[in-house]
This record gives C-alpha cells, structure tokens and sequence, in this order.
C-alpha cells in the first residue's frame, strides 16, 4: 500500500491528465462522489514533481473538468494542491443527473458510473433511470454533440407551409437561449440526423425471408416522407363490388399508416440510438419505435386520446408542419380506420419498445372468410351425443344459468357434463360471459333447432 492507500469505489489514481481521467470524474458525479488523485502511480506513492510541473498539471485539469462536461459540474467540484506534491480533485453526487463529456452527449459513449474500483459506460437504462429520479431533462432540449448542422430539407418543409425555420429557431426551441448553440431538437431536424427509419419487406408471416429492405437518414421530416412512399408501393388495392358500386380497399389504411408512421418519429424515445423499425409480411404492417410509454400512460388511455407528449417542441413543429391534427388522437385515429375491419389494430409494449401493428385488410379478410367456412364445415359434421342436446335445450330454456345449476337442471354426473360441456363450448355452441355467466350462441341455436 502506497503513501495515499488503495484505489476504490471512491479512490482513483492518475500519473498524469489524460481524457480518460474525465470518464472517471463523470462516473463520480453520476455515482456517490469521490476522488481522484493526479501525480500519483498505480500503488498510490506521489510521483515527483516540481512547483512549476505541479501548477501546469493542476491548470490543465482545472480547464479541462470545467469544458468537457455536461451541465455544468462547477458547485460539485473541488481542485486543489494535496501536501505540495498531488492535485487533488474532489468531486460530490451530482444533482443534475446524468452528466455526461459534452462532445459525446447523453449516450452511452458520453455517460459514465463507478462500479467498485472500476468506471465503466452507463447503459441507456441506467441513463434514462438518472433522467426520472432527476429533474427529467429532455432530450431534445439539450445542447446537439453535432453544432455543424444544416437544414436544407427542413426549410424546404417550413417553406411548404408559408413558415420560416431560420426565423423560429430560439421559439421553436431549436437553439438553447442560455449558449445560443443547437438543441438535439435541432440534431432531428437537420440534415445530419442519426436517427434512421429501417424498413423491409418480406415473403413470410414470420418475417424471416426478405423481398427488400431500406435504411432511411436525414431530416426526419425527409425520412417521414420518404417511409410513406415506400410504404405506399407496396400497399396494394383489391376492389370490391357493393350493390352497384366499385369500392377500392387498400392493404392498410392509408391515414392509418402516415399516423402509425407520424406518431413513431414524434414520440419515439430519443435517448436510445437504434432505428425505428418498419416491417411489412403479407399479414401487416409492423412498426417498433424505441422506448416505453410516458410515465403515468397505459394502453387504454391512449385509446382514448389521452397523451403525454415525450417530445413536446418536435410535436409542436409536427403540428405548425399540419402532420398532425391535434395531440392525443393518433392512435384513436388509427383505430377508427378498422372500424368496420373484422380485424383490429393491436399494440405491444415492453420496457423498452413500443410496437404498432396493423392487420392487412383484405388478407385478414380472407382468412377470417376461410376460417368461417371451415368452422361451418366442421360444425356441419359434428353429430351431437345426448348429453351435449341436453344441456343445449337446457339453456334454451333457461339461457343465463350458472355452469353448476346447468349442470344439476341438465341432470348429468359431473365428468359427463364437463366432458359435453367443454365440446360445445370449443365449438362456440355455448359461450361463457360475465361474471361466469352460460349463454347459448346464435349457432347453437341454429344446430339445436336443425335437430328438433
């Protein structure tokens, strides 16, 4: 053990300054605090140095801790000269969390936590678990790891709509008015964006084989367009003759799918890096975007247009831009497209994914027509025994019956019943409703009534 102990969990030695030494004091602010120790090696004994090398070492950490991270970390820490011959750095819990190096932003190349002894990157979790136990910085607010942006797309978007980009920078929120340097808000609109749309095509229900695939960059407003008419080849039309009339129904709704695609690049959670997917097989349309809802949002509320904007400024240009109508009504939108579809929308969440899927009309139309008739067929063979006709006419009589009292008015031993009960229940002859409820089906009806 050297003169200054062991290195630790709150411990950390360096010989010299080098950009690594910074990784090591963004995990303090992000951890429980701690210090690090320069002019030091590796067994914790001072290394020699003189007045003049010892003021040089301290002026290059001082400038640099004050420059390179993200928000400012000055009222957490502490540089000073330890005993004449090592310059301490002590560094307090931030509590701005997450700190970040500001050429690499909030990301997991520019956030670091201190494990033991070691600094290691956060991953997005870790990041996004700083963000909700903080003041909940969002992402588009923060200062761009890109500043050399151009908007060439955007203002054409802007220009469409009669709206000036470059006048509404600071209002839009495009451009922080503290620096006067551009937002992550910006990032997503400027033609260097990194965020992409993937979308591929493929020959199976499974997705496995693929016909085509295309990666989508730039604006988002540009890869929105772009999507849109990627989607829009391949969304076929089958006609249908209604009395006199031709109807034409497309595969997928066609304001569904620029809402479906709309609402991904508006609330998709920016902090993570990956892609918005955008799958299409022959049975749907699937479209994943990254991160969970809104803290406080579940399924059924945004089925009744209740929203939390995750990204309220882009929502705000989205809806100057006239991409969208009003905040919240997306996904009710979407799902008033399949109204009068056997088939319906259906959404799935996980942790860190949200993922849209929605039905191919006309295939799902024709499987759901398949399906009837080979249920119609098989229901036409099936030769009822006693005891099913039984407890069939039973319900006839009585067609709100619990499952125990249909089976003591039908007269049956228990195994009998159950093993009756359960046929006619699989061939939807008996249906189970609320509060356990036993009702007999339109088509058991039918089948009782072509037996009497």
């Amino acid at each position: 053990m050297g003169k200054y102990g062991v290195e630790g969990t709150h411990l950390e030695f360096k010989s010299k300054y080098t950009k690594k030494a910074l990784n090591v004091i963004n995990s303090f602010l992000n951890s429980d605090g701690g210090v690090i120790l320069f002019a030091v090696d590796d067994e914790g004994d001072p290394i020699r140095m003189n007045d003049k090398q010892l003021d040089e070492l301290q002026l290059q950490v001082s400038s640099a801790l004050y420059d390179a991270i993200a928000p400012d970390p000055s009222l957490y820490l502490n540089t000073q000269k330890e005993n004449n011959e090592v310059i301490q750095v002590k560094v307090l819990e931030g509590d701005n969390k997450p700190y970040c190096l500001r050429e690499k932003g909030i990301n997991s190349k520019g956030v670091f936590i201190r494990k033991g002894s070691s600094t290691r990157p956060a991953t997005m979790e870790e990041i996004k678990d700083m963000i909700r136990k903080s003041d909940g910085v969002k992402f588009e607010e923060l200062r761009s790891p890109i500043q050399n942006l151009t908007f060439n797309k955007a203002r054409e978007f802007f220009a469409d709509n009669d709206l000036n980009l470059d006048a509404g920078m600071k209002s839009l929120g495009l451009v922080q008015l503290e620096t006067n340097l551009y937002t992550n808000l910006a990032l997503i609109l400027s033609d260097q964006n990194p965020f992409t749309f993937k979308a591929a095509t493929f020959s199976d229900s499974n997705k496995t084989k693929f016909l085509s695939r295309r990666e989508f960059s730039g604006s988002v407003l540009q890869q929105i367009d772009e999507v849109l008419d990627f989607i829009d080849i391949i969304n076929k039309n089958t006609f249908e003759i209604q009395k006199q009339y031709r109807r034409e129904k497309s595969d997928f709704p066609k304001d569904a799918v620029r809402e479906a695609v709309v609402n991904a690049a508006i609330h998709r959670d920016y902090y993570y890096e990956g892609p918005t997917l955008v799958k299409i097989c022959p049975e749907e349309l699937e479209i994943t975007s990254l991160g969970p809802l809104v803290k406080g949002i579940q399924i059924d509320d945004l089925l009744r247009g209740i929203h939390i904007p995750r990204n309220r400024n882009l929502s705000n240009i989205f809806y100057r831009l006239g991409l969208i109508e009003a905040y919240g009504t997306g996904i009710v939108r979407i799902y008033s497209d399949y109204s009068q579809e056997e088939v319906k929308p259906k959404i799935e969440l996980s942790s860190n994914v949200f993922k849209l899927r929605l039905p191919n009309r006309n295939k799902s139309s024709r499987i759901l027509e398949i399906e009837n008739n080979k249920k119609q067929k098989e229901r036409e063979a099936i030769h009822l025994t006693p005891s099913q006709i039984q407890i069939l006419t039973t319900l006839e009589k009585d067609n709100y019956s619990l499952k125990k009292e249909l089976m003591e008015k039908s007269h049956l031993k228990p195994s009998t019943f159950y093993k009756a009960f359960k046929t006619l229940e699989n061939n939807e002859f008996i249906i189970q409703g609320k509060e356990k409820v036993i009702e007999l089906t339109e088509t058991g009806k039918q089948i009782l009534k072509s037996i009497l």
